[in-house]
């Protein structure tokens, strides 16, 4: 959680401005981008108005399915983190409810992609689908011979 306390600090703290007393910064109007570290990943994703965009959680990993199915069990942790904890480092007190609210809001509804690679068996939807396969299924459609039926089990493989 320090990671996250943290994270918000520098996001939210800009050098010499008090958020505390700035209108547009307390009402989380201006869109931010945050990157926090979990399990490994640099997760990133960004809020505006106290709400998590979840397109853009973990975006960097639009390219490797596997990494972004990881990613984004990571950033759930972070959400779920940021759901219990009652300070987030230097953040303003006006802030602390609605940056908390947010968290458990993205807690709650946030779907983490889940990717899993596994061996073929070697036997595909696209093997059913051959041309011959094809062929024979619309044979059968003009009517059903006994010869047609074998012709469909011959090519079709089930």
């Amino acid at each position: 959680m320090a990671g996250l306390a943290a994270a918000l600090t520098a996001l939210v703290m800009l050098p010499g401005q008090n958020l505390g007393d700035n209108l547009t910064e307390n009402m989380g109007l201006n869109p931010k981008t945050l990157v926090v570290q979990s399990d490994g990943f640099d997760v990133g994703f960004t809020y505006q108005k106290y709400k998590i965009d979840h397109k853009s959680v973990c975006s960097q990993y639009v390219d490797d399915i596997t990494l972004k199915s990881e990613c984004t069990h990571a950033a759930l942790k972070i959400f779920r983190e940021g759901c219990s904890m009652d300070s987030f480092g230097d953040a303003p007190s006006v802030q602390v409810p609605r940056l908390k609210a947010m968290f458990c809001n993205a807690a709650a509804s946030y779907k983490p992609v889940t990717a899993r690679i596994s061996s073929s068996d070697g036997v595909s939807s696209r093997t059913k689908s051959s041309p011959e396969c094809n062929l024979a299924i619309l044979s059968l459609i003009s009517g059903s011979t006994p010869e047609k039926v074998r012709a469909k089990k011959d090519a079709c493989v089930e």
